[in-house]
């Protein structure tokens, strides 16, 4: 299934420097859209496992944190023309990293400047208790 194939496929695929160059190409247009979000998902995939070799992964990460850090350190005001649409209350760029489990703390977890937010679906059973729940309470009500 080609939708399918498209929600799993990174977007940001190769060696470490393509990867690395990619996401410097997000930073770049989201310099040129700001105010905006940069969305990288799933960055745990993108980057080698620790159980595989932890020092690699380290590095990996601390590249990464670089890129992150300096686009973060360099993150100019938005023009005069897109001012009025920006909240002086945010950074102009906010950059949002998801990953498939929780990220053990290194260089990229240090960069997060608020607290992980766990995201799960549903299964069938919790809809279902959802859903009599929802529905035991409108028979109580009454008309």
């Amino acid at each position: 299934n080609a939708d399918e194939k498209q929600k799993t496929t990174p977007l940001v695929t190769g060696s470490l420097a393509e990867k690395l160059s990619g996401v410097r190409g997000a930073i770049d247009m989201a310099l040129r859209s700001m105010p905006c979000i940069v969305f990288l998902k799933n960055i745990d995939k993108e980057l080698i496992t620790a159980d595989i070799d932890a020092e690699t992964r380290t590095e990996e990460e601390k590249r990464f944190a670089v890129v992150l850090a300096t686009a973060i350190a360099q993150n100019p005001l938005p023009s005069d023309a897109r001012r009025s649409a920006w909240n002086y209350s945010s950074p102009p760029i906010q950059f949002v990293i998801s990953s498939s489990k929780p990220l053990p703390p290194g260089p990229l977890s240090s960069l997060s400047t608020g607290s992980a937010v766990k995201i799960s679906r549903p299964d069938c059973n919790y809809a279902r208790k959802i859903w009599e729940s929802a529905h035991t309470k409108s028979e109580h009500q009454g008309p």
